[in-house]
């Protein structure tokens, strides 16, 4: 078990097989967060995603997604969609 990583910090962990790497993005093409999950994939992990793009390039690469739909991100900060996240992350 590890606490939350932000994806840049993410190297530092031994993943192996049987691990679950669970990813949050709002666009689901936030390099960083690929990357992240190519590496846990590599080394044999589980891959989840909850995005808010459907067909974006994270959608279409982990073994299983949360499509989030709370709609299109106007705002820079993406607040809508970090509420959404959110409010789904006290779910699972």
């Amino acid at each position: 078990y590890y606490p939350a990583l932000s994806s840049d910090e993410f190297s530092v962990v031994s993943v192996e097989s049987g691990d679950m790497v669970l990813a949050l993005s709002q666009s689901g093409e936030t390099y960083d967060t690929k990357s992240s999950l190519e590496y846990a994939k590599l080394h044999g992990a589980q891959t989840a995603a909850v995005v808010n793009v459907m067909g974006s390039a994270i959608s279409m690469m982990v073994d299983q997604v949360i499509m989030q739909g709370s709609g299109p991100e106007i705002c820079v900060v993406s607040t809508k969609a970090a509420l959404a996240q959110t409010f789904i992350m006290l779910r699972v």
